[in-house]
């Protein structure tokens, strides 16, 4: 669970950071907090930023927070981001929830860039330090800005720093004031610890164009929450879903007279996190800057959805089919997963890491393509036509057709977003 830092909570934090002073060069600190010295920084953060740790059993296992990137005021947009993790809970995604749930409450602050300043080393065999910290941001959305060659000097070696940034949120002309944490705690912030929302919560979004048999093998009972995009409601009703919610601008649909509250979203089809939670039916205005299925899946992160899947939505327009594929693109970079399935095809968006693509009946075909301009570091395993640390660019056919020949594929790359597609031939699935 993540919940907000407590002043009670310093020991178990001066604990979890300790070996990070005394043991690696990831804190420049040469002597490590006590207790007595977080509760200070405790107070003094959530005056203006979130403060999050990660509990389970009882036991604190990791905790992040924000804090001021400049203290002149147009850097009020902006901040520096740090998570630490005890041993015990890496590997687990713990990290991810909290960098996804600080994005959140940032967010809702106005802050628009968030900047994470690591460690770095050119010696491979670095006793102090490896480069685990600049790989989990690349894989949570960040990319580097700037280098700081040998700036910080500890155990008797010359370390560097990079500069990781990310954009949380759009950034406006005419951007609103920064608000201060202390002043949306009490209201504007949804305390996780008292929301129903999990962050694994898994959600379903029903779009208006579905191709061919796609949704028929869908387990409705395997999602939290179900959300109808406008005309999706018509396909819903076909396939037997009963929505939770339906959004849309209602113009290629009748606005549904469900039981509950109806809220009303700006033309970036953003809503008061508060409506978000309780909302059965959302109405966009005609005019807007957002497609419904792209506000659809907005919606579906503000109540606490991790995993999205859109039924439908490479079919019908090309425009939208794009614009779709860059909803999927925006949210990797957020550290969401959303996938397409439609008609013969499954489609994400990854980013730098390792994943394991495991073989089905369902799917023939594995495809990876470079999404940006390119993909760098790609290795396949597992697969008929396998690669190591090859190269894509957006102006190639490489990565298509491919075929995974185990029990599962491995995928890992270091640099670039990766549109992954599984598919099969239309008659395949008939």
């Amino acid at each position: 669970m993540i919940r907000e830092v407590r002043l009670t909570d310093a020991a178990a934090l001066a604990a979890i950071y300790e070996p990070y002073v005394r043991q690696t060069a990831i804190s420049f600190e040469y002597e490590a907090p006590d207790a007595s010295e977080f509760e200070r920084r405790i107070s003094a953060t959530l005056q203006n930023y979130p403060y999050l740790v990660y509990e389970s059993d009882g036991a604190i296992l990791g905790y992040a927070y924000a804090s001021v990137f400049h203290g002149r005021i147009a850097y009020q947009h902006c901040v520096e981001v740090s998570i630490y993790l005890s041993q015990a809970a890496r590997g687990k995604g713990i990290g991810r929830e909290l960098y996804a749930e600080l994005e959140d409450r940032l967010a809702a602050q106005n802050v628009y860039r968030v900047y994470a300043c690591i460690t770095s080393t050119d010696r491979e065999d670095d006793p102090y330090l490896n480069g685990a910290s600049i790989a989990f941001h690349s894989k949570v959305g960040y990319t580097h800005t700037a280098s700081f060659p040998k700036c910080g000097y500890k155990f008797g070696l010359w370390y560097s720093v990079v500069w990781m940034e990310k954009q949380i949120a759009q950034v406006p002309s005419d951007p609103i004031d920064f608000i201060p944490y202390s002043q949306l705690r009490a209201s504007e912030v949804p305390r996780v610890e008292e929301s129903q929302a999990s962050h694994a919560k898994r959600a379903l979004v029903v779009t208006a164009h579905v191709t061919g048999n796609a949704g028929q093998n869908l387990d409705v009972a395997d999602f939290d929450l179900i959300i109808c995009a406008d005309g999706g409601q018509a396909v819903a009703e076909r396939l037997g879903i009963e929505p939770g919610v339906v959004l849309g601008d209602f113009d290629s649909s009748k606005q549904p007279e469900l039981e509950g509250p109806i809220a009303h979203a700006d033309v970036e089809g953003r809503l008061n996190p508060e409506l978000a939670q309780s909302a059965k039916v959302v109405v966009l205005p005609h005019e807007k800057n957002v497609t419904d299925t792209e506000a659809a899946v907005s919606f579906a992160h503000q109540r606490g959805a991790r995993e999205v899947t859109l039924l439908g939505g490479l079919g019908g327009r090309f425009d939208h089919t794009m614009g779709n594929l860059g909803v999927l693109a925006h949210w990797a970079a957020k550290g969401m997963t959303v996938t397409i399935i439609d008609g013969p095809n499954e489609v994400r968006i990854l980013q730098p890491g390792e994943y394991r693509i495991p073989r089905s009946d369902a799917y023939k075909y594995l495809g990876c393509i470079s999404y940006g301009e390119r993909v760098r570091g790609l290795s396949l395993e597992g697969v008929a036509y396998p690669l190591e640390k090859a190269t894509l660019t957006n102006r190639t056919s490489l990565g298509v057709s491919n075929e995974i020949t185990q029990a599962q594929a491995r995928v890992s790359f270091d640099e670039g977003q990766l549109l992954l597609v599984r598919s099969a031939d239309e008659e395949e699935l008939s």
